[in-house]
């Protein structure tokens, strides 16, 4: 774990500082700091260092490219050693590594120039060095004198010249993400009073993808003021000490693979005992450990697979070219060359999938940006430290998640009173009779439309196994789907949403499991209703809670014929113990099933 600290002390001249920065260094354990805005003669440096930290310290300083000493960095001998590798009048860049693990880490203390002009050459470094240390855990941290954005700031002018979007733009350029950080905003105050007063956030603490992949739980601090007009920096540097349960997500690179149906069906088609819907949770269960089990065999560390599969896809073609008239390896190399193609596309995926970027598309390798939009999330999201009732601020991630459930607990258990008092001045925007009304009148055909529109192209696919992208490329679907728990009148669907044509029906595999085929259209149907009646249904398209079973009609419909006029399914509402589906009367094509027991462990019977 490292501790770097940086601070813009404001001169350095007076014993009083000297002391503060002492007394600072030890209070955090701090194991390097850089100093900014010294103002500190040559002639003097050497000689305040001892009144800055215990006498093992060491330090270094950008005194030869300024008048005066704008940037001092200390760090603590005896735990680290520390190169320096560039200095310059805005910039000190240090090579840290500890006694104890031999991995370095690149620190950038900044103390930006005043007028935009002379920051110029600040940012054209900051990108350079960018692509520089990209592999190597790099920490840009300072005075940077400069604001990201008009919330940056208060009071002052309010005008936003060109110029001060060069700092966003190096930063972006750099592909620089911010620390997660506590305390203040402001971390610079003009010591005015009244309307005079302006407080900008110009020291900011930064990192590259490469720092929180090696340092997850990374934290900044701002601390209040005290001798100087800027706040303190504190950067902890923790990696997760403990294992994450991470939980179930189905990955879409799944069902691409052809294994994936026989995995499903045989895992499906294991007899359970007890009433239907007993049965139906209790295979669900069973089969996320088989998926999660079917992950770890094929999709798991999947960019370690693509490391080792290019590397024996290399090796291959260093074989082949030696034996170029060689069958065997001629085979090889294609095999391996299709493995190492198919598994590149695999990682793309599964980053996207994590990463929910929506607006770009699969295709020339964005593995980086899914993986690096990915790291940014999960930095953003992070829970660092919670304060519990009696002020104490806990920073364990098993004590935080504790003491989330405990509260919650408490919140939802707890008795309310009940309220005596008028409350409606609390609301003052309360319901209109127009809304009222609205609310009460019936779900269209429309709305259930809307709502099945809204689910992504890559989600909830229908009975006929294709994804709504598919079929909305191919088929007119302005035709009607329906839920019973929407409406319990029979409804019309139209055979884009299912099968084209009951001759197509009746031409699909024998083999076709009977988890695609029937289960995968109930939460279909699930999770259109969940997004009308929110509540119900959550968006994975479980129910919370269930109804008793003899008020469980409303998640399995009957489709009980083909209207030959009308071209459409007709569904009829049924208990959720079976599904029937009826002939194509009027066809060529005659299919029919017999009654389905989707929870039980009966066959299917075609006929």
């Amino acid at each position: 774990m490292f501790i770097v600290g940086s601070w813009n002390i404001w001169g350095l001249n007076g014993l009083h500082k000297q002391k503060t920065v002492h007394a600072w260094t030890q209070k955090h354990k701090l194991d390097i700091f850089g100093l900014l805005e010294t103002k500190v003669d040559a002639a003097n440096l050497a000689a305040l260092q001892p009144n800055l930290a215990p006498p093992h310290w060491k330090f270094h300083s950008n005194i030869a490219s300024s008048p005066t000493c704008r940037i001092l960095v200390g760090w603590n001998a005896q735990k680290l050693n520390l190169t320096c590798l560039h200095t310059a009048s805005q910039w000190l860049t240090c090579e840290a590594t500890n006694h104890s693990t031999p991995t370095p880490i690149r620190i950038t203390f900044i103390y930006g120039h005043n007028t935009p002009a002379e920051r110029h050459t600040l940012w054209n470094y900051i990108s350079h060095e960018s692509s520089q240390n990209s592999n190597i855990p790099w920490i840009v941290m300072g005075d940077f004198n400069a604001i990201l954005s008009a919330a940056d700031r208060t009071g002052g002018d309010s005008n936003w010249p060109r110029h001060q979007d060069d700092f966003a733009s190096c930063m972006s350029q750099a592909e620089l993400l911010q620390a997660p950080s506590t305390g203040l905003k402001f971390t610079w105050h003009n010591g005015q009073h009244g309307c005079n007063t302006i407080q900008k956030k110009l020291d900011w603490v930064f990192g590259n993808p490469s720092l929180f992949s090696t340092w997850p739980a990374t934290q900044a601090t701002f601390q209040p003021r005290n001798v100087s007009d800027h706040s303190a920096m504190i950067l902890s540097l923790h990696s997760l000490t403990h294992h994450q349960h991470s939980p179930f997500k189905f990955l879409n690179i799944w069902a691409d693979r052809i294994d994936f149906l026989p995995t499903v069906t045989s895992s499906w088609q294991v007899p359970v005992h007890g009433n239907p819907m007993y049965q139906f949770t209790t295979k669900l269960r069973r089969l996320k450990s088989t998926l999660r089990q079917f992950h770890f065999q094929h999709t798991s560390s999947i960019t370690d697979r693509v490391s080792k599969a290019k590397t024996e896809w290399e090796t291959t073609q260093v074989h082949l070219d030696n034996h170029p008239t060689s069958a065997t390896a001629m085979a090889t190399e294609r095999s391996l060359a299709s493995t190492y193609l198919q598994l590149c596309k695999d990682e793309e995926s599964y980053y996207k999938q994590k990463s929910r970027v929506q607006w770009l598309q699969l295709g020339d390798r964005n593995t980086t940006f899914f993986h690096k939009s990915l790291l940014h999330r999960q930095v953003r999201n992070r829970i660092h430290n919670l304060q519990d009732e009696e002020g104490n601020i806990v920073h364990d991630q098993q004590g935080i998640g504790k003491m989330a459930s405990t509260y919650f607990e408490k919140l939802l258990s707890t008795p309310q009173p009940m309220l005596t008092e008028d409350i409606t001045s609390f609301f003052p925007n309360s319901i209109t009779e127009e809304s009222k009304v609205a609310a009460l009148m019936a779900i269209t055909d429309e709305d259930i439309r809307a709502a099945l529109f809204s689910i992504p192209d890559t989600k909830a696919p229908g009975p006929d196994e294709r994804e709504a992208r598919e079929r909305l490329e191919r088929k007119d679907t302005k035709g009607r789907c329906s839920d019973s728990h929407i409406s319990g009148d029979h409804r019309w669907i139209k055979p884009g949403f299912g099968y084209e044509t009951p001759q197509e029906l009746s031409e699909s595999p024998a083999d076709f499991s009977l988890f695609y085929r029937w289960i995968k259209p109930i939460f279909c149907l699930l999770k259109i209703s969940g997004k009308i009646l929110p509540g119900t249904v959550t968006a994975a398209g479980i129910f919370l809670p269930f109804p008793p079973l003899d008020q469980a009609e409303f998640w399995i419909c009957d489709a009980s014929g083909w209207d030959t006029h009308s071209e459409r399914w007709r569904l009829e509402i049924k208990p959720p113990t079976t599904i029937s589906t009826c002939s194509t009367e009027g066809r060529q094509s005659q299919v029919s099933f017999s009654k389905i027991d989707i929870c039980g462990d009966r066959t299917v019977e075609t006929c």
